[in-house]
């Protein structure tokens, strides 16, 4: 059918035959988009278990549209239903721009996490072992830590 190939945007609910649960999500699957889906059965295991594995922005269970009326939950397609989200925390990123800015403040002639790493593994595992263990070792860590800076 046309009308399973389109995105709709529209209240269209196509009915398609099928055999087993793995046909249907197959079929659901095989679209070019995914903006939203449903699932509608009594059996709630059956519909958690085949919502999981729809490929979709959202997914509702007995229901149709109610996710994007939802502020806190983060709405947008998969496949070529969109890029990104929009609502909730995962929206409001959308709008932000993260960078990492990194400051040397030249007190070392090297970092102890620079190249080369040759030799270093031994000294690294120490460190990290004495830092986050139940009680850390202090001596143990600026002895490795110090032993890294000579590498």
């Amino acid at each position: 059918m046309e009308v399973v190939c389109e995105e709709t945007f529209g209240p269209v609910m196509p009915v398609i035959p099928f055999k087993t649960e793995e046909e249907v999500i197959k079929l659901a699957n095989e679209s070019n988009y995914g903006l939203n889906a449903s699932v509608w059965t009594s059996d709630l295991k059956k519909a958690k278990r085949v919502a999981s594995r729809l490929v979709s922005g959202a997914v509702t269970i007995n229901e149709v549209l109610v996710s994007v009326a939802n502020h806190y939950l983060p709405f947008g397609g998969a496949k070529n239903s969109g890029i990104g989200r929009y609502h909730s925390e995962e929206g409001l990123k959308i709008f932000c721009h993260e960078k990492a800015i990194i400051l040397d403040r030249g007190k070392l002639n090297k970092e102890i996490q620079w190249y080369p790493y040759k030799g270093k593994y031994l000294a690294f595992l120490q460190l990290f072992q004495s830092y986050f263990r139940e009680r850390k070792k202090w001596i143990r860590f600026l002895q490795s830590y110090l032993k890294l800076l000579r590498k």
